[in-house]
């Protein structure tokens, strides 16, 4: 047995242990609950619901994308061909590569900054050595090798800072997924201002990094100085093109926001 007492009168009333539901006062006849789980509201049973995490099934491609992307721009912003010389025809090989930070011509890596140091130090060298006279050419050469690395450094700084960027509002947003759904099925119960932060960064900022994907890399195509060089390597016979990290880069700035408005449109 256990004793209670009375909510209305505050006498002692004695039940059985294993008792629960609505009982009668017997002194002043006021009707009290017991030992009754409180129960859920609508919205509770339905986050609690099994596949309740998600409003439609399509949030799911919503949710690997966003995955997805920060997945590929961890291997773009680490990869090493952005850029490719290859000698003509049938049997092409790759002579040179271009990254963000370094050029590669399959023994070697030459950083651009110090590359462009180099030259840049060797063109004011020649332009004070009374001796180099009559070499102008020479110094040309290297003044224009020092303004070719200076712009594959600055098409690499800014193709860093973009990705970075959206790196990081990637994680965020990944996180901010994270928390709706663990709030959904309750697992968290978070606060109306973070649910609405967590709303509105997951549902806008895919855009964001889109864009700065987009700008990064369009960008990166226009300074990289990617015209033809076969002059300079005395190799007629090379081509240039950019790798296929750069053509998926620019892809995928372009169908992210049209799956996010799609999620959108099913949230």
């Amino acid at each position: 047995m256990v004793e209670i007492l009375c909510p209305h009168c505050d006498e002692e009333i004695a039940l059985e242990d294993d008792a629960s539901g609505e009982f009668e006062c017997p002194f002043c006849e006021g009707e009290f609950e017991w030992n009754i789980d409180p129960e859920m509201d609508t919205s509770q049973k339905a986050n609690r619901e099994g596949g309740s995490v998600v409003d439609h099934p399509i949030q799911w491609i919503g949710h690997g994308f966003t995955a997805f992307m920060l997945f590929f721009m961890v291997l773009f912003f680490f990869s090493s061909s952005y850029y490719s010389y290859t000698t003509g025809g049938s049997d092409s090989d790759e002579i040179m590569t271009f990254g963000r930070t370094s050029e590669n011509d399959g023994m070697f890596s030459f950083e651009y900054s110090k590359q462009a140091q180099f030259f840049e130090e060797g063109y004011k060298e020649c332009l004070n050595n009374d001796e180099m006279e009559g070499m102008e050419l020479l110094c040309e050469f290297q003044n224009a090798m020092a303004e070719y690395y200076s712009s594959w450094n600055t098409a690499g700084l800014i193709l860093t800072l973009t990705f970075s960027l959206a790196m990081l509002c990637s994680v965020i947003a990944i996180t901010t997924r994270i928390l709706m759904m663990l709030e959904r099925s309750s697992v968290l119960d978070l606060s109306v201002g973070v649910l609405k932060f967590s709303y509105v960064y997951a549902r806008y900022i895919p855009f964001v990094i889109s864009g700065l994907m987009l700008i990064g890399t369009l960008l990166f195509m226009v300074i990289s100085p990617t015209g033809d060089i076969s002059g300079m390597l005395d190799m007629p016979d090379v081509d240039g093109s950019f790798g296929i990290m750069i053509w998926f880069a620019l892809l995928l700035s372009v169908i992210y926001p049209i799956v996010n408005v799609v999620d959108m449109k099913v949230s």
